[in-house]
This record gives structure tokens, sequence and C-alpha cells, in this order.
């Protein structure tokens, strides 16, 4: 019947409203790294766009920047020897746009 979009506003809406009354909110996958970092990097976006009223382009452009040259880079070299997220085709196919690494930070599929 189609391509569906995944619908991942449910999470944004639940980290503004955990935000909202002041509680904390952690994300983690399997080896803390690939999916990890890049829903913190989108969250850390999304909040300095509350915070400093960047435009969404500003937000798109500080979110490739961090998976880019961010410190989520280095978590992952930590993990597997190289500054790459190990991310296979597949997996890629499968993550909302939202969730896709800049395709030069993807190296092997290895996690």
């Amino acid at each position: 019947s189609g391509k569906r979009r995944k619908r991942v506003e449910i999470l944004e809406h639940a980290a503004e409203f955990v935000r909202g009354i002041g509680g904390a909110r952690i994300t983690c996958c399997k080896s803390a790294k690939d999916r990890t970092s890049m829903s913190v990097t989108l969250e850390q976006a999304r909040v300095l766009r509350g915070a400093f009223g960047l435009s969404a382009e500003q937000s798109d452009t500080f979110v490739d920047l961090s998976r880019s040259y961010g410190v989520r880079r280095e978590n992952a070299r930590k993990n597997i020897g190289q500054p790459r997220y190990a991310f296979n085709r597949v997996q890629l196919k499968m993550l909302p746009r939202e969730y896709r690494p800049p395709q030069q930070t993807i190296g092997a599929s290895t996690t």
C-alpha cells in the first residue's frame, strides 16, 4: 500500500513534556553510540531552537555539524576504532530522515 513514514513526533512531544515538568530523560541504544548519537544531536538542536530561536534551517545545520564534528563521533571511534557511525544499508533505509547521519560519517556496519 505504499511506503509509510515513521511518526517520530511522539518522541519530540514526550521530550518537551518531560522537560516542561522539570524531569530528566535518557536515550540509549544497545551500544550507546549510533542511534543514541542521532537522537541526542537531534534533541540538542531542538533545545537550542526553543531556547535561542534557531530556524529550522539553522537547526538542521547544527545537527549535521554535530554529527560530523561533535563529540558523538569520538564515542564511535572509542567503540569501533574509527570515527564512523555503524549503520548498514537496511538500517539507514529504516531510519526516519531526522535520525540519519551525514553520508560521509557512515562507516562499517560493526556494532
